[in-house]
């Protein structure tokens, strides 16, 4: 059920994603698995950020996903929670996910 949720909810789908990255998803042939393998990225991505400086009313477009190669995963976030977190500019979250047909796992890593 909630493989058809994710799936075939566009409303889902534009609260939670990107254009990009459902661009990306859906060219990778938009599997339950690349849902979810992109959110779980969000997750640990926002996770990544300081604990107690969580910006009150983020919403997950305010990061998004981008993989540049095969294993080369990072997070880019908005203007918006860079400016309320005072990130610099020269911030990089790193992101590592994997997958099995049951299972998901996303870290991510903040440097600046």
């Amino acid at each position: 059920m909630y493989d058809e949720i994710v799936v075939n909810d566009r409303g889902f789908q534009y609260d939670v994603f990107t254009p990009a990255e459902l661009s990306e998803i859906k060219s990778g042939g938009g599997s339950i698995t690349a849902y979810a393998s992109r959110f779980a990225a969000k997750e640990a991505a926002l996770k990544s950020l300081p604990a107690d400086a969580v910006p009150p009313g983020s919403y997950w477009r305010d990061i998004e996903i981008r993989c540049s190669a095969p294993g080369k995963s990072h997070a880019i976030l908005s203007r918006r929670v860079l400016d309320l977190l005072s990130i610099p500019d020269d911030y990089k979250i790193t992101i590592s996910f994997s997958h099995t047909s049951s299972a998901v796992l996303a870290c991510a890593a903040l440097e600046y």
